[in-house]
């Protein structure tokens, strides 16, 4: 089983990781597509209509356009690859400042990500540590799976707390497809921890076919930006 941009999407789109994770098909991707940045008087301005402020729009800003960059090593990338595609993401998160209750929710996301996408790369090749080490490497993917989900819904109820308008909220706030996306992964991954093998072809192909459907990156970006600024 290789790690593959599809696998990555579905815990990255499950988000309140700012809904930054949406991810449909791989087009974002395969253009290499980079943010373009509001514009010097847009930026002074935006986030002031939804309550979010200036300064949280422009941190987010930078959380979602990170997004964009996640899949750019590929399908085979290994490990290695794959974290530096995220060092933009996870400073991103780390800059989100941890006093605020908004920010400081959505801030543990970026590194459960990350952490997926490598156990991800390492499922890949562990044929060849054998099956225990398969099995621990699966029992990790799915910690990792019900952690992000455990991180969305709070992020979730942070958002729910706020004053940001319904429009910000609704652009923050994880959609439940993307729930049920991390769903599917933690079933499939389930039988692979059973050694239903057989079963859990079919189940990660399916889980794979609905993280297709979500939006891409880009428009979760131009969701967030539509929305709260």
């Amino acid at each position: 089983m290789r790690a593959t941009s599809g696998v990555t999407c579905a815990l990255a789109a499950a988000t309140a990781c700012l809904a930054l994770a949406a991810c449909g098909g791989d087009d974002d991707a395969a253009r290499g597509d980079t943010a373009t940045a509001p514009t010097a008087t847009a930026a002074a301005a935006a986030g002031t209509a939804s309550g979010l402020g200036a300064a949280r729009f422009r941190a987010l800003d930078d959380v979602y356009a990170a997004q964009l960059q996640i899949d750019g090593p590929g399908e085979d990338a290994d490990a290695v690859r794959l974290r530096a595609a995220a060092e933009p993401l996870l400073a991103a998160c780390e800059a989100l400042d941890e006093e605020d209750p908004l920010l400081a929710a959505f801030r543990p996301m970026c590194p459960v990500l990350t952490r997926f996408t490598e156990q991800l790369a390492r499922l890949g090749s562990c044929g060849s540590a054998g099956p225990r080490a398969c099995g621990r490497l699966v029992a990790n993917v799915r910690r990792t799976l019900s952690e992000f989900r455990r991180l969305s819904r709070r992020s979730d109820a942070a958002i729910e707390r706020s004053d940001l308008t319904a429009a910000c909220k609704r652009a923050l706030a994880t959609p439940e497809p993307s729930y049920e996306v991390i769903a599917s992964f933690e079933r499939a991954f389930a039988l692979l921890g059973r050694g239903a093998a057989d079963e859990a072809g079919p189940a990660l192909a399916a889980a794979r076919d609905k993280a297709g459907r979500l939006p891409t990156a880009r428009a979760a970006l131009e969701r967030f930006r539509g929305g709260c600024g």
